[in-house]
């Protein structure tokens, strides 16, 4: 919860889901994501669970919501959604599986499940996709992020790419850029640079 929190005043709520390496409880145990969620008065929510198993994933973030629903308020309307590495993924599956307003999504250096591609695309339909992608990464292909981009952008996602050519798969070297995005989506940036990734289908 933010330093500013104001119950009478709800703001936007970040879900974040961990890697296979990261336990939830790091994304607060990091100074960095305390400090950026203090200066834009975001609420990060970590659910627990098993980042391999989407539907765990999935059952941990309705469980988790549940419990902070009556002891902290958000705004609904800017409900946003992401992860890391494999908890990119789990954030796309719950997205394409639950019925949760959603206003925009952080991918850090991980993918989505194809079959997640329709129902997670609908979702975020008109809305900002904030991904981020390290060239130097030797988990994800970079290759991988392209796709996604384009993959999204076919469902009418406004997919916008954040690439570091020599990042490695790793958060701390991408911190500043991480910062960009998360900025960028809670301003609802939705702009599509020329960078040959083809155009948001209408």
């Amino acid at each position: 919860v933010p330093a500013r929190y104001d119950a009478s005043k709800p703001g936007p709520i970040v879900v974040l889901f961990h890697s296979a390496i990261q336990p939830e409880s790091d994304w607060v145990a990091r100074a960095f994501f305390r400090e950026l969620a203090d200066a834009t008065g975001t609420i990060i929510l970590a659910p627990g669970g098993n980042d391999r198993d989407a539907a765990a994933m999935v059952r941990s973030v309705e469980a988790a919501e549940r419990a902070l629903r009556p002891v902290v308020a958000w705004d609904p309307k800017r409900r946003y959604v992401g992860g890391f590495s494999d908890g990119t993924f789990g954030a796309f599956h719950t997205l394409a599986l639950l019925n949760e307003p959603c206003a925009g999504f952080l991918g850090i250096e991980g993918f989505m499940l194809p079959a997640d591609a329709r129902p997670a695309g609908a979702r975020l339909s008109g809305r900002g996709a904030y991904l981020i992608a390290g060239g130097a990464d030797d988990f994800i292909p970079i290759d991988e992020i392209h796709k996604l981009v384009r993959t999204l952008r076919s469902e009418h996602v406004f997919a916008r790419l954040y690439e570091l050519p020599n990042a490695p798969h790793a958060l701390r070297p991408i911190y500043t850029t991480i910062a960009r995005a998360w900025r960028d989506m809670l301003a609802g940036t939705i702009t599509i640079p020329k960078d040959g990734y083809g155009p948001v289908s209408k």
